[in-house]
């Protein structure tokens, strides 16, 4: 298997030298409207509620417009910050790039950063080119020079 490919837009295809920052690609994505990150919770550093802490694929949403706003979004070299809404209450959130692994957003684009996806997690490509298992994760990294 050679280099990961990665995903932006409906099926358009960008491999890792192309790809943003995933501070980058959110904010752009953040800019255009609403945008969530793909998260493993349980990556040190994350701060989200108790019963959302053993997740490995946790998906927040985050909108300048959102139907419950964000006034406290705080986006940085390090990570993002922000009140979030879980079931109408709110509670304090922390993510630490490290522990993102896809940037999408509601129209279907998005980039996705292989590398970072827990080995416990599969996920299907929008092109429809499969779904990506561990095992194929890690033969990928080994290719990788």
């Amino acid at each position: 298997m050679g280099p990961a490919i990665l995903y932006l837009g409906r099926g358009r295809a960008m491999d890792e030298r192309e790809r943003p920052s995933k501070n980058d690609a959110f904010l752009a994505l953040l800019r255009a409207g609403w945008a969530s990150l793909h998260i493993d919770a349980r990556y040190p550093g994350v701060v989200v509620p108790a019963p959302f802490s053993s997740q490995a694929h946790l998906v927040l949403q985050y909108g300048r417009n959102m139907p419950l706003p964000i006034t406290d979004l705080e986006v940085t070299e390090a990570g993002v910050s922000a009140t979030l809404s879980f079931t109408r209450v709110p509670h304090r959130t922390y993510v630490p790039w490290s522990a993102v692994y896809a940037v999408s957003c509601t129209n279907g684009c998005g980039v996705f950063y292989r590398e970072d996806m827990p080995e416990d997690v599969a996920v299907a490509t929008p092109t429809g080119a499969g779904l990506v298992r561990s095992e194929e994760r890690r033969v990928g990294k080994e290719g990788r020079s």
